[in-house]
């Protein structure tokens, strides 16, 4: 009864607390279909050898056999069990025979579990397996890559989640579990294969094969928490609108007027772009990105977590809307930076947006760039690595991207305030993370500096 209670207090301001899906839960069926979703565009990606292998330029062998992974309710509510229906600062203990993916931060109005979703599987766009040679396997052998692989791994088949925003403690607390205890070194992440299914014969243990995203289904989805229907993955993605100059959680994207036509998948595209940029910011400031050479570069002392804002957005969409084949004329956009990307024969907008924002961020791994000074000089303002240095930029702290299509081709571009790319300004200050930050901001992500 007190755990009841706990959890109801938790959760009495969220917008999906009123429609649970689960008996005792609290994620409504729009927030687990987003979710599932979510997870199952990486499996899919990685069963069709769509995956690029970290910073290497190589893509990750095609698999076979990978499971879709389905919601469990038994598993949400393990999760609301373990942190006793509350928010809390620490992990807690991990269930037996279970992989757990835990976050607590402050801002509850901004952070959600999509937000950690995009975090945790966007390790793989900046570290890489390091041996995908076995003809019969890839194997765990990155611990940078603990949550990516836990949650893409072929044999798991079920994920559940708490979420919980306490307004009056400021907090905010997600838990997750997958139903295999964590991969250890060497365990294997996917089998090697011929690619997706085609039939029920392509996979094992009874599963039936899911034509249209070529992963297996496996045979039992329900579970006995639920309080209607099986819990599978649909189409629906929730939606909160934009406010101008907010941060960007489970938002509708284009609130400032970017140019997402419908179909396009507007708020997982632009929430890709921002939340792609805490992750590689952090991973920078941890002292975790390595130069083309291998030599990691220093960690930094002052890096701003970036704020998504929507008049910046609106900007850019203007810029984009004219189909244009290069960045703008600075000015055209006094005191911002930007990057663009056009590229054709790519499947769609999410495809491109999740292509331009890695391709910005790759090119420190690609072409010689700063050194390990960390300062911007004359001659790489003719060089690749300047978006990259712009995503890096410490004391960049608002941005906005917007996409259109134009014939076959999508372009994209990002504007960034204040610019980056200074001449004979540091990238970043040097130094052990938020050791260096603004007066009045608290430290996020264990490596950026956050402002109200």
């Amino acid at each position: 009864m007190l755990l009841a209670l706990l959890t109801a207090l938790a959760v009495s301001e969220l917008p999906y607390a009123s429609s649970q899906a689960c008996q005792g839960g609290v994620m409504n069926q729009t927030y687990i279909d987003s979710h599932i979703n979510k997870i199952n565009t990486y499996r899919t990606k990685l069963i069709k050898g769509e995956q690029e292998n970290g910073v290497t330029g190589a893509m990750l062998p095609k698999g076979k056999n990978i499971n879709k992974i389905a919601w469990s309710c038994d598993l949400e509510l393990a999760a609301i069990k373990a942190v006793g229906g509350k928010c809390v600062t620490m992990k807690p203990a991990t269930p037996s025979g279970n992989t757990d993916f835990f976050a607590s931060y402050q801002d509850p109005d901004y952070y959600d579990t999509s937000i950690m979703l995009d975090i945790w599987l966007d390790e793989i766009n900046a570290h890489s397996f390091h041996n995908v040679t076995a003809m019969d396997s890839v194997k765990y052998d990155n611990e940078q890559l603990r949550n990516y692989a836990n949650l893409v791994r072929g044999t798991t088949t079920s994920f559940g989640c708490v979420e919980m925003k306490c307004a009056t403690e400021n907090l905010f607390t997600a838990y997750c579990l997958t139903n295999q205890a964590e991969l250890q070194k060497d365990g294997v992440v996917y089998e090697v294969g011929n690619g997706t299914c085609t039939q029920d014969s392509d996979c094992t243990g009874g599963a039936t094969c899911d034509t249209g995203s070529g992963l297996c289904v496996p045979a039992a989805t329900t579970t006995s928490a639920a309080a209607g229907t099986t819990t599978t993955p649909a189409s629906t993605v929730a939606t909160t609108t934009i406010g101008s100059t907010t941060t960007i959680a489970t938002t509708t994207a284009g609130g400032g007027g970017g140019v997402l036509p419908s179909p396009a998948p507007g708020k997982d595209n632009l929430q890709f772009s921002i939340n792609t940029c805490y992750f590689c910011r952090a991973e920078l400031a941890k002292g975790n990105i390595a130069k083309k050479n291998g030599n990691l570069l220093p960690k930094g002392a002052d890096m701003s977590r970036l704020r998504y804002n929507c008049g910046l957005e609106a900007a850019v969409a203007q810029f984009v809307q004219q189909c244009p084949t290069a960045t703008s004329p600075e000015s055209s956009r006094a005191g911002l930076g930007e990057n663009f990307f056009r590229r054709n024969g790519l499947a769609d907008y999410s495809a491109a947006v999740h292509k331009a924002v890695t391709s910005w961020w790759k090119v420190v791994r690609q072409v010689n760039g700063i050194g390990m000074a960390v300062t911007f000089r004359q001659q790489h303002l003719s060089s690749p690595i300047v978006s990259f240095t712009q995503m890096a930029w410490a004391k960049t702290r608002k941005m906005g991207c917007a996409i259109a299509k134009c014939s076959s081709d999508y372009v994209v571009a990002c504007r960034y305030s204040p610019r980056g790319n200074q001449v004979d300004q540091v990238v970043y200050a040097r130094g052990n993370p938020c050791t260096a930050c603004a007066s009045g901001a608290w430290c996020t992500e264990g490596a950026l500096c956050t402002l109200p």
